[in-house]
């Protein structure tokens, strides 16, 4: 969803060999689907807890992206958490990525996002989503 890394530090990491260590790889849980829109953050979320971060993250905007990688996870069979942590991945200057997990399943679908191979043509088609 934040992708000011990509103008200068991305550039910067793959001109001088460095490596990128992103965090937050499912924007606090956005990126599972487990928020609706125009419903209050479920309790015990991270946004419930800490509500400005929802405010921050909980727009129309980032909704309407949403709506689109779900349905492109949807339609190649992705599961969208896999999804999100395998677009980090994907870039060479990505040494790891730094994903949260509360339960050991969700540490174990986490790790299995390192097995999503995605295509060229799948970036491609992820980068329209989120440029538009």
């Amino acid at each position: 969803l934040n992708r000011e890394i990509e103008q200068e530090l991305l550039p910067f990491a793959k001109a001088y060999k460095m490596g990128i260590l992103p965090y937050f790889p499912l924007a606090s849980g956005f990126l599972t689907g487990k928020y609706q829109r125009g419903t209050p953050a479920p309790v015990g979320t991270r946004f419930e807890k800490v509500p400005r971060l929802g405010e921050r993250t909980l727009t129309d905007s980032n909704f309407d992206t949403l709506d689109k990688i779900e349905r492109f996870a949807s339609e190649h069979g992705y599961p969208l958490v896999e999804l999100a942590i395998a677009w980090l991945l994907y870039n060479e200057e990505v040494s790891s990525v730094i994903a949260g997990a509360s339960t050991p399943e969700q540490l174990n679908i986490n790790a299995k996002a390192s097995d999503l191979r995605l295509t060229p043509t799948d970036m491609e088609e992820l980068n329209d989503i989120l440029s538009s």
